[in-house]
């Protein structure tokens, strides 16, 4: 749903270009500086690094209509890295979305 949220709010949480250089992702680095998607080449080195399997896979629930979502098959190693994501890019993204309440509430249920 979230990842649903952002596009939907006008944000797209993700790329298939690096933020930098515009060259191809199949694996990505989320760079807290920018909030943007780099590659492997034009990452920080305190960037969030998004393997590819699960940068697939966000790629797949970002492509997929929100009313197919549940027909995709989602491990919970890969709901957890994708919520952590989410979160982060949420936060740097949407003004005031560090004070909404439920989204400390999901935090709390996710992360415990």
């Amino acid at each position: 749903y979230r990842i649903q949220f952002t596009k939907y709010s006008g944000f797209n949480p993700v790329s298939i270009h690096c933020h930098n250089c515009s060259k191809d992702l199949w694996f990505a680095f989320y760079n807290y500086k920018n909030g943007y998607l780099d590659c492997k080449k034009c990452r920080n080195i305190d960037s969030l690094e998004i393997p590819q399997n699960f940068y697939l896979l966000l790629k797949k629930i970002s492509n997929t209509h929100i009313d197919k979502l549940k027909t995709i098959h989602v491990e919970l190693e890969a709901i957890q890295f994708m919520e952590k994501y989410l979160h982060q890019f949420m936060l740097f993204h949407l003004q005031g979305m560090h004070q909404i309440k439920s989204l400390t509430f999901l935090n709390e249920i996710t992360y415990s």
